[in-house]
């Protein structure tokens, strides 16, 4: 399930809830950035997203992936969402 989060700063954020494609694509949407699928040492799915040229913010599952008013990107959980708005 995708949720979007606004606060008063203009945060907004998506889910990454599994590794469907949808879910995938709605995460590519939500960036406009490319993302990779890959796994943790110990089995668990993350999304990488290309941040710049020399940086990728990496998402594990279930955690949120978030876009400032100056489209800056970075990763939280649902109790920083809760907090914020």
């Amino acid at each position: 399930m995708i949720r979007i989060f606004r606060s008063t700063d203009q945060l907004e954020a998506i889910e990454f809830a599994d590794t469907d494609a949808v879910t995938i694509q709605q995460i590519i949407k939500f960036t406009g950035k490319g993302v990779t699928l890959d796994y943790d040492a110990d089995g668990s799915d993350r999304v990488g997203i290309k941040k710049d040229a020399k940086s990728v913010v990496l998402a594990n599952l279930g955690q949120f992936i978030y876009k400032t008013s100056s489209n800056e990107l970075g990763v939280c959980d649902y109790e920083y969402l809760a907090s914020s708005c």
